[in-house]
């Protein structure tokens, strides 16, 4: 029974922490009143509860987003001869930059291009 109580507790915890941080962000990013952001916080839990209740649920650390988010500003930065430079800037190799200029390059051209033979 204490099993259980530990476990109801530490979802109780997941989901107070959720609320918690939902608060800091939005007072962080907006200009709401308080009473508005904890009232969106608790929808926010409250959602989240009636989605996923009961569902184990994985948080990735999500490095590939970063990594993703960072590729895009390098591509904005990107002038066509600027490569010692993003590389200096996004503290990667010069190879590195070549090679995620490279993948950005096919992933735009396979979105704008389509493809010849349907495969």
């Amino acid at each position: 029974m204490a099993v259980k109580k530990d476990a109801r507790s530490r979802g109780c915890e997941l989901l107070s922490d959720l609320g918690d941080h939902t608060i800091a962000v939005l007072q962080a990013t907006t200009e709401l009143p308080v009473e508005q952001v904890k009232s969106a916080a608790r929808k926010i839990v409250d959602e989240m509860r009636a989605n996923w209740g009961g569902q184990l649920i994985y948080f990735p650390k999500g490095k590939d987003l970063d990594i993703d988010e960072r590729d895009r500003s390098m591509w904005e930065d990107f002038n066509g001869s600027n490569h010692a430079e993003l590389a200096r800037k996004y503290n990667l190799t010069l190879q590195g930059v070549y090679q995620r200029l490279r993948s950005i390059r096919q992933v735009i051209r396979a979105e704008e291009q389509p493809d010849l033979f349907g495969s």
